[in-house]
């Protein structure tokens, strides 16, 4: 049997089976919901979608909270400035940010 493996941003949404043969018994079907995430979205969608709010000054930057519909980001501006820590998460407890969902670069 060959294997193919395709990795894409996908949406995925319901329920999947899958379809297990194993040698020498009947296959084996499983039904189970899931939930994938959306499609990934890049930094600049993320950060245009909505009014950053000032949330909190942490380590060396300041939080933002990012709220569009019924989602709430957090994105972290580090100061000085460094492109590769400016990032948002999915995730902040008023002094950990956690879940990391996009970084600028």
């Amino acid at each position: 049997m060959s294997e193919t493996n395709i990795i894409a941003p996908v949406t995925i949404t319901g329920q999947v089976t899958i379809n297990a043969p194993i040698s020498g018994s009947p296959a084996l079907n499983v039904v189970a919901p899931i939930a994938v995430a959306p499609n990934p979205e890049s930094w600049i969608e993320m950060i245009s979608q909505a009014e950053p709010v000032f949330t909190a000054d942490i380590g060396s930057g300041s939080v933002y909270t990012l709220t569009n519909s019924s989602i709430t980001r957090y994105r972290f501006v580090p100061e000085p400035y460094d492109f590769s820590l400016d990032k948002v998460y999915g995730a902040f407890d008023g002094s950990n940010l956690s879940i990391e969902l996009v970084s600028r670069v």
